[in-house]
């Protein structure tokens, strides 16, 4: 499990709100987690790092806009963080009947 790389609830906010809107900007990403900009700058720094975010810089009708993508191992990575979280809970529900 990647329990570093996913463990963190401002990590689980960044990449469910990436994965819900494929294409979120920096803004509505803010918004989304409620991160302070250096915070979620650090998050998404680290992502990158390690494959799971693609940023994706543009420009519209002369002005920046950067994207936030989940690269196709991160969407496998966080999918398989999500499934054993869900594992374990079973466990739990079960061991509790």
């Amino acid at each position: 499990m990647n329990e570093k790389l996913f463990g963190s609830p401002a990590r689980i906010k960044i990449l469910t709100a990436i994965a819900t809107e494929e294409g979120i900007d920096f803004t509505s990403l803010k918004n989304r987690t409620g991160l302070t900009d250096g915070n979620l700058s650090s998050h998404l720094a680290k992502l990158e790092k390690e494959n799971i975010v693609e940023i994706r810089k543009t420009f519209v009708k002369k002005r920046p806009k950067t994207q936030y993508f989940l690269t196709q191992e991160g969407k496998e990575k966080f999918i398989s963080y999500l499934d054993e979280i869900e594992r374990i809970l079973n466990k739990i529900k079960e061991a509790k009947k």
